[in-house]
């Protein structure tokens, strides 16, 4: 086995349902197919009919949806 057939076996036992991704993220079930036809929350993959989520991929979006306040960058409030 290659090293990149490693990784990908490695990283598709990390695959997460969308049930157990909403768990995870401490949303309701309904929320991500929702964000899924908006374009928002994290990236998924297809697998035919079944949608799986990648762990790495999960906390990306965390962190890139991680913020220090709750102002808007670039907008002033007087």
């Amino acid at each position: 086995m290659t090293t990149a057939t490693s990784e990908a076996v490695s990283s598709a036992c990390k695959l997460l349902n969308n049930n157990s991704t909403a768990e995870w993220l401490g949303i309701s079930h309904r929320t991500l197919p929702i964000w899924r036809v908006q374009g928002k929350g994290p990236k998924f993959i297809k697998i035919g009919k079944l949608v799986r989520y990648e762990h790495t991929e999960i906390e990306a979006w965390i962190l890139a949806n991680t913020h220090s306040n709750t102002s808007r960058q670039g907008t002033q409030s007087y």
